[in-house]
């Protein structure tokens, strides 16, 4: 099960939406927007959105998933620790309910940052690499832990891909 979760907020109010893949060929969906009044409710209303996938996924299938894969957008720069932990509780208390055997990644998509990628041709001439480029090292933040749901031990980003020192 993959769920995309993102916010949007505006004139006529603050909104929560979640789209959740229901089939293999990722041709039928679940989706739903909340209307939400504060941050706390924005948070608080990730895991009833979470529910309703699981339920969907289920009547589908008649099984949970084994796995679900979040994307989550909408989270600024400095509301990554405040926002995250809160959600990802909620996330694991409706899985803890409804199918604990369920494997949890939660990633978050930060598309405001400043890091850009060039490709070497030769020595005088850098492009943008070609499409299906991998990046693969330094550059992810993760939220990990010995067990996907201790957060008590869990590093968060500015740790996550720090390069150990050397002891002397």
């Amino acid at each position: 099960l993959i769920i995309g979760i993102d916010t949007a907020s505006g004139e006529v109010g603050k909104y929560v939406g979640v789209a959740a893949t229901l089939g293999p060929n990722f041709s039928s969906y679940y989706t739903k927007v909340l209307k939400v009044n504060e941050s706390e409710e924005i948070r608080g209303s990730v895991g009833v959105l979470v529910h309703g996938a699981l339920d969907s996924f289920s009547r589908s299938h008649k099984v949970y998933p084994k796995l679900i894969v979040v994307y989550r957008d909408g989270i600024g720069v400095g509301q990554k620790v405040e926002v995250f932990e809160p959600e990802y509780k909620g996330i694991l208390k409706t899985l803890e309910e409804k199918s604990p055997k369920t494997k949890l990644i939660y990633a978050i998509i930060s598309k405001k940052h400043n890091i850009r990628f060039f490709e070497r041709h030769n020595e005088k001439m850098l492009e943008n690499p070609r499409p299906g480029t991998i990046i693969s090292t330094d550059i992810c933040l993760l939220y990990t832990s010995p067990s996907p749901r201790d957060l008590s031990t869990s590093r968060m980003p500015s740790s996550a891909c720090k390069k150990k020192k050397k002891k002397k």
